[in-house]
């Protein structure tokens, strides 16, 4: 009885060592067949993964452009304003030079001159009624037809009306009263993000 129970026992543990082979012998032909098929899913998903793409943000439209204003330089000669494209420009439209709140205001921009002049802003009058010069450290240029001026930027021709012109063109503000020196520097000093919202606003 003993000496049949043994061999039962070694046949038990042959035929246990046969199907553990089996098995193992399975899984590695399972692992031959699908490596290369993983290999290819692999490359197909790094072949296939998205690539991140740099987008430079869209330039802020020129929503508004400026009309044209000429201006009187050396020897009475005439200049368009594109003489000074790439540089911001602020218009101070006035009767004369003379007038109360146009004096004012450039004495305000004379205290924050170093700041303007950073930024390379032209500083351009255009009086309605009587022409001449500012009495000003700021060197303001004068237009050739300040009247003119007025008509083309829809400012009243009494009073002090001040424009703000970007470095690309666009008008960025027009009001009819004084600003204050820092107002007008906001204006120019506004990030991307600020113009482009104020000129869809605008453009809508």
């Amino acid at each position: 009885m003993r000496s049949s129970a043994g061999r039962v026992e070694v046949l038990q543990s042959f035929m246990h060592v046969k199907k553990r082979h089996r098995v193992l012998r399975l899984n590695a032909g399972f692992i031959r067949w699908a490596a290369p098929l993983l290999g290819l899913a692999l490359a197909g998903t790094a072949w296939s993964a998205p690539r991140t793409k740099i987008v430079p943000p869209p330039a802020a439209n020129v929503v508004r452009p400026a009309p044209e204003v000429a201006w009187v330089g050396a020897g009475g000669r005439t200049f368009p304003l594109k003489t000074f494209r790439g540089q911001p420009i602020v218009i101070l439209v006035a009767p004369s030079p003379d007038a109360g709140p146009l004096r004012k205001e450039a004495g305000r921009i004379e205290d924050l001159y170093l700041q303007f002049a950073a930024k390379k802003v032209v500083f351009i009058t255009a009086f309605t009624q009587a022409t001449g010069r500012v009495r000003s450290d700021v060197p303001f240029v004068v237009a050739a037809n300040g009247a003119a001026v007025a008509t083309a930027y829809g400012v009243p021709p009494n009073g002090l009306s001040i424009i703000v012109i970007s470095a690309d063109g666009n008008v960025d503000m027009v009001s009819n009263k004084a600003e204050g020196a820092q107002r007008i520097l906001d204006v120019i000093n506004n990030t991307f993000q600020v113009q482009a919202a104020a000129r869809t606003d605008i453009g809508s």
